[in-house]
């Protein structure tokens, strides 16, 4: 008895074709995946750029506080948030600034020169924005071009408070 051949040919080709179909389904699927998960890294990043000034400024606040000598003042020409007490000369003060992009911050005695070069680089700020202002209340608003946040030293009202407004800088 003579056995049929069988061509094998349309059979393999029809494998390589439906191979080929899922492996450029999955290389898709993974690109697509690879493009979203990158969007997502990227906008969680900008979030992270836009508060951490903000929340840097309310931690430091929040931290030395104790004897309420936290005020607005002008620092060799640019607005600054200085930590220290007023009343004494020689003291110890931190000054945290915008100067030439960044968000800095210089810890030295009151009584001695400086430059604004030399603060410590602390945070880019690509906007340059970030502006100090303490209102009738005593309060201080520090804005950035994602929002204000409100901080009322020991000295201005007795309890440390703070608040949280998104959006406000314009």
């Amino acid at each position: 008895m003579i056995k049929p051949v069988r061509n094998n040919r349309i059979d393999t080709i029809f494998v390589l074709i439906v191979f080929c179909v899922f492996a450029a389904a999955a290389l898709s699927s993974l690109m697509f995946g690879a493009g979203a998960y990158r969007a997502a890294v990227d906008k969680s990043q900008e979030r992270y750029d836009e508060r951490t000034s903000l929340f840097y400024i309310w931690s430091k606040v929040k931290n030395a506080d104790e004897g309420g000598y936290v005020r607005v003042g002008a620092f060799y020409g640019a607005d600054a948030l200085i930590i220290g007490d007023p009343a004494d000369e020689a003291a110890v003060n931190t000054y945290i600034y915008y100067y030439d992009g960044w968000l800095r911050e210089l810890f030295g005695r009151a009584d001695w020169d400086y430059s604004l070069d030399d603060g410590q680089r602390i945070l880019e700020l690509a906007d340059g924005v970030l502006d100090f202002e303490t209102l009738d209340s005593g309060s201080i608003r520090v804005s950035d071009h994602s929002g204000s946040i409100f901080i009322t030293p020991r000295a201005a009202g007795g309890v440390y408070t703070d608040t949280l407004e998104e959006g406000a800088a314009e």
